[in-house]
């Protein structure tokens, strides 16, 4: 069972990622959105926060918090079911909440000179012209065609309704602008001398702070919490959440639910896409876990990847409170990233029961699987306009 949680920033956010600063004049960026590590680990810390004995021990080499918190946190070596299931962006509009994600890699947002609206166009596989050469070896590749030219824009967002179009394959319409979920601030730092407390001379730095808009939200599920999850994680509480950290208020959601994938029309066409929604730690590199020569072989289902579209790689890290050190960097296929497959055979159930539980093998990374990585969701095949 799944719990979904919506945040709200009390302050302006500092969402550090893994590039250093602080050289005199250095500009240190804020990550949006942000990983889902960040959530795992604010959930994680207020339920250990509860008790400051348990919370004092734990510590590698130590053995497990008894009873409930035990099974649900296991220990910084092993996991125990505690998993962040999804983490986005989300508004609140009169206690209705709506997910809100970046634009997939296959859809583009362009403008005409006509009448300059912003229009969301999906990219769709074809099979390549003969003398043409793909950057992967894959039996097709993405193409976008419109009926006239247009230019690119960025800083869209999809959210419910739109997000539900593109899922049973349909070009979304009306998509929300950055502008109306958060913005960014410039604020300026100066470094302090940590034995006296004085201010260091020429060290003026500045830094992102992000500003939420008045409707807008962390959207964060958890599962793994049992059926008793009162008593670990209370419906309402505080969490402390990126650089400096700053508060933020967390409640649940009881009964919401993400937006309905197409399973029917998936399992009637043998055809559907695989969309990154945080960002992928693949042992091959740019395929998914399960991808065998081409193959997606799972328990019960089987489908061949035929086109991909994935930005550059990212690179991840973090700091392991526990051991108070860095988490060792590792690469990454961005979120939004798109896989498309076909000749789909086998449980459609048995396909949708792996996406929802994280696209990761059977001797993936316990610690990363517990923080949400490699989270996906399942879309139609993009229909023909």
């Amino acid at each position: 069972m799944i719990h979904y949680y919506a945040i709200r920033p009390l302050d302006v956010l500092s969402i550090r990622a893994n590039r250093s600063f602080g050289a005199s004049g250095e500009h240190g960026e804020s990550l949006m959105p942000p990983w889902p590590s960040l959530f795992a680990g604010a959930f994680r810390a207020a339920m250990l926060g509860r008790d400051a004995a348990v919370l004092a021990e734990f510590r590698p080499g130590s053995a497990k918090p008894k009873g409930l918190l035990g099974d649900v946190l296991g220990t910084p070596e092993v996991p125990g079911s505690f998993r962040l299931a999804w983490a986005s962006l989300g508004l609140e509009h009169d206690g209705v909440y709506s997910v809100a994600i970046p634009l997939p890699s296959d859809v583009t947002a362009v403008t005409h000179k006509q009448n300059q609206q912003v229009e969301l166009h999906i990219i769709r596989p074809s099979t390549p012209p003969r003398g043409v050469c793909a950057s992967l070896a894959l039996p097709m590749f993405p193409v976008l065609r419109t009926a006239e030219p247009g230019k690119p824009v960025s800083g869209y967002w999809l959210t419910n309704q739109t997000l539900c179009q593109y899922l049973a394959g349909d070009s979304p319409e009306a998509p929300v602008s950055t502008a109306e979920l958060y913005k960014r601030e410039i604020r300026v730092g100066i470094g302090l001398n940590r034995g006296s407390g004085t201010v260091e001379e020429g060290q003026i730095y500045s830094t992102d702070a992000i500003v939420f808009g008045g409707n807008t939200r962390f959207l964060v599920g958890v599962s793994g919490l049992g059926s008793h999850s009162d008593d670990l994680l209370a419906d309402h509480g505080f969490l402390r959440l990126g650089g400096d950290g700053k508060g933020a208020e967390y409640r649940r959601i009881p009964g919401f639910q993400l937006p309905c994938v197409p399973l029917d029309v998936i399992s009637r066409d043998k055809q559907f896409r695989l969309v990154m929604a945080t960002p992928g730690i693949f042992s091959q590199g740019w395929p998914p876990e399960r991808v065998v020569d081409g193959t997606l072989m799972g328990e019960g289902f089987s489908a061949r990847l035929v086109a991909a579209s994935i930005a550059r790689y990212e690179i991840i890290s973090g700091w392991d409170i526990a051991r108070w050190s860095p988490k060792s960097a590792l690469r990454v296929v961005p979120t939004g990233s798109v896989y498309w497959f076909d000749q789909l055979d086998g449980d459609i159930g048995k396909l949708a029961e792996w996406v929802s539980g994280g696209i990761w093998s059977d001797t993936s990374d316990s610690q990363r699987r517990a923080e949400g990585f490699n989270q996906a969701m399942l879309a139609a095949w993009p229909r023909r306009n």
